[in-house]
């Protein structure tokens, strides 16, 4: 299965000021929780999640996040990282077939 989170990038400048918006809108986005349970909760009452469907929300906590060391959740892609590529999406096309990353096998979703 191959989930994406879709991004339009025709890099024109309309778009660069919605990416701007994007910007500062994931610098202060959360991107740890004490449990999956409330990652989810979280997820589900976003403005942005929120409009998902349930199925679809439940995928993308069970491929989107990880347990770090400490024993909390965490997403897989640093926020900083989603920066950059709303930054300058035409480099994040190139590094993205460049260095492709191995998805894991999905664990369980919280109900």
């Amino acid at each position: 299965m191959i989930l994406i989170d879709a991004i339009i990038d025709p890099f024109l400048g309309g778009v660069w000021a919605f990416n701007k918006f994007l910007i500062r809108t994931t610098l202060i986005r959360r991107e740890r929780w004490p449990s999956w349970e409330d990652a989810l909760h979280s997820f589900k009452f976003s403005h942005t999640f929120s409009a998902w469907h349930p199925n679809v929300l439940r995928l993308y906590v069970n491929y989107g996040p990880h347990e770090d060391e400490s024993g909390r959740v965490r997403l897989k892609m640093p926020v900083i990282h989603e920066v950059l590529a709303y930054a300058n999406p035409r480099a994040s096309r190139k590094a993205r077939r460049e260095h492709r990353v191995a998805v894991d096998c999905p664990r369980e979703t919280p109900s």
